[in-house]
């Protein structure tokens, strides 16, 4: 399959229908209108309680589902996102309408059941945080602190030594990058400067080679807004660190005229990936890439061109396999510039041989009127291994930066194709860009995580969830739904010690409104109904994570519930 994609489509850029695809796609989303009630209830007497407790319960192919893969079908098996840090975060909440890339937070796999997390607070310190739970938990570990500008983008690399490396750049003296190595119990071993010139640093990426196990090198490119030149001039330059941090090899420049937004990944042994933007006129705007073959040591030049034209774009994400095979994937937002209000779409490239030649297949999903940007690209970080397919977490959002929600989607190594794309977060993220990374609770995770809105607080979740309870379990279980998930129908019961106003409604992963099921009167003891898992129309929710919450006049409780259609 893979031989006949490359022979037949390799060069065969398809951007030319790119426009008939989004909004083909809005309609094969539309769900079909099931003619029944809403919702039935029926009361019934505390003394069959009993009864109900051993009424079967309809089976759906749920559990079957999730013994499996994460890789074979991944979605809805995330569960209730967990807090890493609780409050303000710092980042630039005009970058996004600038198309320029803005990241507060990193998360890294460590090892065994451990990640650790990097944030950028709005007090001038990078935090760190780790979980020894593989993300259900999180505990407070290191900072450091600048007293006279603000730090901003953290990454946070784990080496094959136990060391971890964390970076960020400096609000002051143009924006320049540092890095500080610390031991696995937390102890400061090395700081360096890895950029301090005259020249203003906008923005920077970070890679290690460490699923190598042989050596270990840490890369840095950064895109320099070089003095006297404005945006047209503006480059990138790339260095490696060999000794674990401390030292950092003299810069050299990899790109000219214009390049910017630099992002690296690692792949097979000694090669170094970078994409990158380059403008070259105003109206000229390309993504490119460029590979290195001897870890990071010379850089050919010119570089291959994925997609050039007009369109605004912002800066593309790469990621390779580690599994030998030379796949390597690129992804971009890409802006319709025929529409009157902003509309980007997330475009796609992949690479079979390591680099070398790239397929360019057009948008992996665009809604109209809706946008698709900050993309964040996984894979998982071992070699020779059989998780061999990458994550995708990105922002989607109306055009007017409006109901925005984090999504996922995966690369189907079957059919050599993403799929569709998912919702999965539990609380409302702001516009900076999602992590996408993995952890290992027995088997390789997908996870992610994000900023909540307007900036506050940082929040966690993996395919791993799903088996972990909910942060505040109800007291009593006020209210009990089974099955959950179900696929057709689902049975609502709660009891009522005394005579009382009863609301149950149900709500989106955004929080918006979607159904209401009960509202009025009910006596005491105990209740149920019935579910069809539709909305206020009588009409079909698409699949996915809902919440249903009662409200009587002696407690609120919510209770997460799952459509697998």
């Amino acid at each position: 399959m893979r031989k006949f994609i490359l022979s037949c489509l390799l060069f065969a850029f398809v951007f030319g229908s790119q426009a008939t695809e989004k909004r083909n796609i809005e309609v094969q989303k539309e769900v079909k209108e099931i003619k029944t009630k809403i919702s039935t209830e029926r009361d019934i007497s505390s003394n069959t309680e009993q009864l109900i407790e051993q009424m079967p319960v309809r089976e759906d192919n749920f559990p079957e589902i999730i013994q499996g893969n994460p890789e074979d079908d991944p979605a809805f098996r995330w569960g209730f996102d967990k807090v890493i840090y609780t409050g303000d975060v710092a980042y630039n909440s005009w970058a996004i309408n600038a198309n320029i890339d803005d990241e507060a937070i990193s998360v890294d796999y460590v090892g065994g059941d451990t990640v650790r997390a990097a944030i950028a607070c709005v007090d001038s310190a990078i935090r760190v945080y780790r979980s020894n739970d593989n993300g259900v938990t999180w505990i407070y570990e290191t900072y450091y602190y600048s007293s006279a500008a603000a730090l901003y983008e953290p990454e946070i690399i784990t080496g094959p030594n136990g060391y971890y490396h964390v970076f960020s750049r400096y609000g002051g003296n143009n924006g320049e990058i540092i890095v500080r190595t610390y031991t696995g119990s937390g102890a400061v071993v090395s700081t360096a400067w890895i950029e301090s010139s005259s020249d203003t640093v906008k923005n920077y990426s970070v890679c290690s080679d460490r699923v190598d196990n042989l050596s270990y090198r840490l890369y840095c490119a950064y895109h320099k807004g070089l003095s006297g030149a404005g945006q047209l001039g503006d480059g990138i330059f790339m260095t490696r660190s060999l000794d674990y941090g401390a030292n950092w090899e003299t810069p050299v420049q990899v790109a000219y005229n214009g390049s910017g937004f630099p992002d690296l990944a690692y792949g097979r042994s000694g090669e170094v990936y970078m994409s990158f933007l380059a403008h070259f006129t105003n109206n000229d705007k390309s993504i490119r890439v460029t590979r290195s073959t001897d870890y990071g040591a010379t850089w050919p030049n010119p570089h291959i061109v994925i997609q050039e034209d007009t369109t605004n774009k912002q800066g593309p994400q790469i990621v390779a396999a580690h599994d030998g095979s030379g796949d390597v994937w690129m992804i971009w937002p890409n802006r319709d510039n025929a529409t009157t209000h902003y509309d980007y779409g997330l475009l796609w490239a992949w690479s079979m041989d390591a680099g070398v030649n790239w397929l360019a297949s057009g948008y992996v999903n665009s809604w109209g009127n809706y946008m698709e940007v900050l993309p964040s690209i996984a894979i998982w970080d071992g070699y020779n291994t059989s998780y061999d397919d990458p994550y995708v977490t990105f922002i989607r959002s109306y055009y007017d930066w409006t109901s925005q929600s984090v999504n996922s989607f995966y690369w189907d190594d079957s059919d050599s194709s993403w799929n569709s794309d998912t919702t999965y977060n539990d609380s409302v993220p702001t516009f900076t860009r999602p992590i996408q990374t993995w952890v290992y609770p027995g088997g390789a995770a997908p996870a992610i995580a994000y900023v909540g809105d307007n900036g506050t607080n940082v929040y966690f979740d993996s395919w791993s969830m799903a088996g972990v309870e909910e942060e505040e379990p109800l007291s009593g279980k006020e209210l009990f739904i089974s099955p959950n998930p179900f696929s057709r129908t689902t049975l609502i019961r709660y009891s009522l010690p005394t005579r009382s106003n009863v609301s149950i409604k149900g709500y989106n992963a955004l929080g918006q409104e979607v159904v209401t099921l009960f509202n009025g009167v009910k006596e005491s003891g105990s209740h149920e109904l019935e579910w069809y898992g539709v909305d206020n129309n009588g009409v079909a929710l698409p699949r996915g994570i809902y919440f249903l919450r009662i409200e009587t006049a002696l407690t609120n409780a919510s209770e997460k519930v799952v459509i697998i259609r």
